[in-house]
């Protein structure tokens, strides 16, 4: 539908128009959602759908995005063993799992890696 006087129409299956619709209806005013030099999105905000509105409501056709980290763990030593292993020595492999918790907790994705023991790897060089 052509727009005359600077009106839209927001149609959504609209047969008929009700009312009349005057100069400036449904318009948002420049400056009305947001100031100059205001932060728009947090940091760390997930790139969905209202924030590529958000983004090109401000004709901002690029913005500047971050792949989130992969986080590997890596336990070391012949002592430590499993958490469901019984030990010849009360090393159980409690940090690991302290840490994995710590980088869930920051929205990261971590990974455990199972090493094979430290004399293995020192005997086969």
């Amino acid at each position: 539908m052509p727009c005359h006087g600077g009106t839209h129409l927001q149609c959504r299956d609209v047969v008929e128009v009700a009312k009349g619709v005057a100069s400036g209806d449904n318009i948002v005013p420049t400056g009305a959602e947001a100031r100059r030099g205001d932060s728009l999105l947090a940091p760390g905000t997930r790139i969905d759908e209202a924030v590529i509105a958000v983004a090109a409501s401000v004709g901002k056709a690029r913005i500047q995005v971050y792949v989130r980290p992969k986080i590997a763990i890596l336990s070391t030593g012949d002592e430590l063993v499993g958490i469901s292993e019984t030990p010849a020595q009360p090393n159980r492999n409690s940090n690991s799992y302290s840490l994995a918790a710590q980088v869930r907790k920051a929205g990261e994705s971590r990974q455990f890696c199972q090493l094979r023991p430290m004399t293995k790897l020192v005997s086969e060089h």
